[in-house]
């Protein structure tokens, strides 16, 4: 409820875009939104929240996180874009305003659906909102003391981070759902004393993602993320690009579990391919489980207290991310945590919102030249996000 009201001021700017007759004000159950920028260098944060529609006994979801990460069909409904109307449109059972392919097995169960085609809003096992959607969150992590093996490292390192992201998402000719998204990310330094690191560095990132059409059980995507990564107390040189991609195909096994496998690389100081997967269960639309790599969650539905839906969850992820700091050549730094949230998303009007806090650990910081490496002690982390 926090979350929401601290948007109370903001909705009204967004008021021209929402259409409550349209059923743009959801009613509970439905599914929870996807949590904002989660792990703002991976696929993580985009488009990631899994859905079941349990009258059809088919489990929804696009990819183990894909993105930081990875949308509600009812969510804004003004800004929906659709390229070409599909031939005889009719209701969805998720949002009888929202146009549909006929036939498709997702919202006829006796139709013959259209396996080689994505299908407008519903693009094989999960909706898509078409047009823009736009993401903010800000983050603060507590300042904490600073050690190394060599003694190297003196004074508490603490940072506040502000995140964004600008996304477009349309089908594509070939009835494909393509998206890309302009992103823009803030870190704020506090500390240390040894070494002297910059105050601020910044982040300009590209993420591009293209999802295939369902065929039987399996949905398949891709993405890259270019990304600038710099102090700019220099030149940019090749240690401040980033270049991420990732690869998952998503696997139906049952009306209540799907099973991802994928990987991603990520361009680091030590570069590094991991698994990007997992299962997703959800036995009701209440509960769900994702036990996913890099990014896993238990969600719960609070139902519509002062008649707002809201999710309680506890997650877990692996964090990693690298810049190019300093004059004269510059060298790269990378930092690496572990981090576990306890938090409550809300949907109100079109927007969603979400108020976190937890704790970091396992906190390392890596130079890619000249040694200095050094540890941060655990501690707090809180976080606030928006989309819309």
């Amino acid at each position: 409820m926090l979350s929401v009201l601290v948007l109370t001021s903001m909705l009204a700017t967004q008021s021209a875009d929402i259409d409550t007759a349209a059923g743009d004000s959801p009613a509970f159950p439905f599914v929870a939104p996807e949590l904002l920028f989660s792990q703002p260098f991976s696929a993580m944060e985009i488009d990631s929240k899994p859905l079941v529609a349990l009258n059809q006994g088919v489990v929804r979801g696009q990819g183990p996180g894909a993105v930081y990460d990875e949308d509600p069909v009812q969510a804004n409904l003004g800004n929906k874009q659709f390229l070409g109307p599909p031939p005889m449109q009719h209701a969805s059972q998720w949002n009888p305003m929202a146009p549909v392919w006929p036939g498709t097995p997702l919202i006829d169960p006796n139709g013959l659906g259209a396996p080689f085609a994505s299908v407008p809003g519903l693009n094989g096992p999960r909706p898509f909102q078409y047009g823009w959607t736009r993401k903010l969150n800000v983050g603060y992590l507590s300042k904490e003391k600073t050690n190394s093996a060599g003694g190297g490292a003196a004074g508490d390192f603490g940072v506040f981070e502000v995140n964004s992201e600008i996304r477009y998402t349309a089908p594509l000719p070939t009835l494909w759902i393509a998206s890309f998204a302009p992103q823009f990310n803030l870190r704020n330094w506090n500390g240390p004393v040894s070494p002297d690191l910059p105050a601020d560095v910044y982040r300009f990132g590209l993420d591009l993602q293209l999802i295939t059409p369902t065929v039987g059980p399996f949905t398949a995507e891709l993405g890259f993320n270019p990304s600038l990564n710099t102090d700019f107390n220099q030149s940019p040189g090749s240690d401040a690009w980033n270049w991420d991609g990732r690869g998952a195909i998503n696997v139906t096994v049952n009306p209540q579990t799907m099973v991802v496998l994928g990987a991603l690389f990520w361009d680091r100081v030590d570069d590094r391919v991991l698994p990007y997967g997992g299962v997703v269960f959800k036995p009701n639309e209440y509960f769900e489980i994702r036990a996913l790599f890099p990014r896993s969650e238990v969600s719960i539905g609070l139902g519509t207290p002062w008649g707002i839906p809201q999710w309680l969850y506890v997650n877990g992820e692996y964090h990693v991310e690298a810049y190019e700091i300093g004059g004269g050549g510059g060298r790269q730094i990378q930092l690496q945590d572990w981090r576990a949230m306890l938090g409550i998303r809300s949907d109100s009007c079109g927007v969603e919102s979400f108020l976190e806090g937890g704790w970091v650990f396992d906190r390392q910081v890596k130079f890619s030249t000249g040694g200095g490496n050094f540890d941060i002690a655990s501690g707090f982390i809180a976080r606030f996000g928006i989309k819309f």
